[in-house]
Formats: C-alpha cells, structure tokens, sequence
C-alpha cells in the first residue's frame, strides 16, 4: 500500500464525485435546456476526469492495473455512447428524408410523428446500452477497490451505478444514479489517511 497516494486520490476523487453529482443535478434545477447543458455538461466531464485519475491513483497504490484499466473502459464506453447518440441524432432524419426524396426531413415532422417517435426510442435505447455497459466496467473498478481497501461503499456505488443505468429509460434511474455518485463520494472521503495505515 502507498498511503500518500491512497490520500491523494481521496481528495481528488471525492472533488470529483461533488462536481460531476452537481452537473447531473444541474438541469434539474435549470429548466432551460441549453444553460443545463452547456453548465451541467462541463461539470460531469470534469468530474469524470477527476474520478478517472483518482482510481488511477489507487490502482498503482494497491498494484491493481485492473482498476484503472477497467475506469478507463468505462469512460471509453461513454464516450462511444454519446458519439453514437449524436450520430443517430443526426443521421435518422436526413436519412428518412433521402428515401422520400425530399432534402428537408423536418417536414414530416407532423406527417410522420411515429418516424420521430422511433428515432427518440432508438436513441434513448442506444444511450442506455452505453450507459449499462460503463457501469458494469466501472462496477469491476470499484468493486476491486472495495475488496482491497475493505471499504464496502465502493461496491454499493457500483451496484447503484448499474441499477441506474439499466433504469435510465425511466426517470428513476436517473435519481438511482446519483444516490450512486453520492455513495461513491462517500466511498473516497472514506479511504483511510497516511497516518490511519498500520
């Protein structure tokens, strides 16, 4: 164990956890949706980031690579994630629009409200795929962590972590997922200080 390390990645993990917990209740504070994006948005990454380095720290504390291969996994899933929504986004209508041989889709917007209907479904589906798949790698992260430094809320954040997700497509999931993100801060702030180790 390097407890000087361990130390430090329980303040920048736990600074972490706050900042991305706070972009994710962002737009539910904010009803205007491009403020909540534009302000929420950069808080999450950042405090993704933050949560990445932490368990990077940890993972050479401990002389696991597994954890932060497994966090860095997890974030590549995301990013994947928002890629293919955005790409979905943005392919489906010019795309419908090309088989009816027309260059403007959104004119069919009330002409074919099911068309719109299934590319909302088809891009809420994808992000959730995304979302189970980095939550089950960052689950394998954490629950590491949790055995090796007998901490249990690393595990409980982890499982959260998963549940939210898989329950992403309902709104319920969302208030799992952030129960998940406190708990995980909870779970830094927890890592015992230099002075604490034997």
């Amino acid at each position: 164990m390097e407890p000087a390390t361990l130390v430090k990645a329980r303040m920048i993990g736990s600074t972490g956890e706050i900042v991305s917990t706070v972009g994710l209740l962002f737009p539910m504070l904010v009803p205007i949706p491009i403020v909540a994006l534009a302000v929420g948005g950069p808080l999450v990454t950042a405090g993704t980031i933050a949560i990445v380095i932490a368990l990077k720290r940890i993972s050479e504390a401990i002389k696991q690579p597994k954890v932060y291969r497994f966090a860095f996994y997890s974030v590549a899933a995301t990013v994947a994630g928002v890629a293919a929504a955005v790409l979905l986004m943005l392919a489906w209508p010019p795309a419908y629009a090309s088989m009816l041989g027309n260059p403007d889709p959104y004119v069919y917007a009330f002409t074919f409200p099911w068309y719109y209907l299934l590319g909302t479904i088809a891009v809420a589906v994808t992000s959730t795929i995304f979302a189970i798949i980095s939550a089950l790698f960052l689950k394998k992260s954490l629950d590491i962590v949790g055995d090796r430094l007998s901490i249990k809320t690393f595990k409980t954040s982890g499982l959260l972590l998963v549940l939210g997700a898989v329950l992403a497509i309902v709104i319920v999931g969302i208030y799992i997922s952030i129960a998940g993100y406190i708990v995980l801060a909870t779970a830094f702030y927890t890592i015992r200080g230099e002075s604490e180790w034997p």
